[in-house]
């Protein structure tokens, strides 16, 4: 990390950058951080594949059911929409 830090010119004082790629990181490596980035960014067609793989590691995640359905229905895919929300409420 350090060695990175330097490639990038980053000084060890610079407390806002080196949070900045944490956050970076955070969010392409997990999934549940990525779709909700995507979907606040109105990204829905990227939302959707990310909240796809959080399902895959958790398929009962209430919040991640609710994320897709709200995604499709901005897509207005609604019959997907309605699915998510009836699996969110199982």
């Amino acid at each position: 990390r350090k060695s990175f830090h330097q490639a990038l010119g980053i000084m060890p004082g610079d407390r806002e950058v080196l949070s900045l790629l944490h956050l970076t990181m955070e969010v392409e490596n997990d999934p549940r951080q990525r779709a909700e980035f995507f979907l606040a960014k109105g990204s829905n067609v990227l939302a959707i594949p990310a909240f796809e793989e959080a399902l895959d590691q958790n398929p009962q995640d209430f919040e991640m059911h609710l994320g897709i359905a709200y995604a499709y229905k901005e897509l207005q895919q609604y019959d997907l929409a309605e699915d998510h929300i009836r699996k969110a409420f199982r």
